[in-house]
This record gives structure tokens, sequence and C-alpha cells, in this order.
């Protein structure tokens, strides 16, 4: 199975802020990195980045021949 077919897996944990905000953490599972969060939207671009890097990974190293 190349990268590109494997399952991404988070675990997101949100907490409300007194503010009446956010906050919170976007932890990749397998690696364990963990980036912290304050928006909905800082949720959706930690997620994309993980994708796009993913993605980029994936090009760079093709599958080997058979």
């Amino acid at each position: 199975m190349s990268t590109a077919d494997q399952p991404l897996t988070f675990i997101v944990r949100l907490f409300p802020a007194t503010t009446g905000g956010l906050w919170g953490v976007v932890e990749r599972v397998g690696t364990g990195r963990k980036d912290a969060v304050h928006t909905p939207e800082d949720v959706a671009r930690v997620i994309a980045a993980v994708l796009e890097e993913q993605r980029t990974n994936s090009l760079e190293s093709p599958e080997p021949l058979r």
C-alpha cells in the first residue's frame, strides 16, 4: 500500500475558553505530533497541512515497480 492509500487518523481535543472561544490540540495518530488550535479554522488548517505534506511526499517518492 502506498502512502497515498493509507488513512490518516487524528485526535481532536477541544475545550471551551473562558473568553467564549475555544482551545485544544490536533494530534496525528502514529506520529504523536500535536498542534495547538484556538479556532475551528485552526483545526482545518492543521489537517489540511498534513494532507498537503502527505500528497507532496507521495509525489516525490513514487511506488517501486513490481
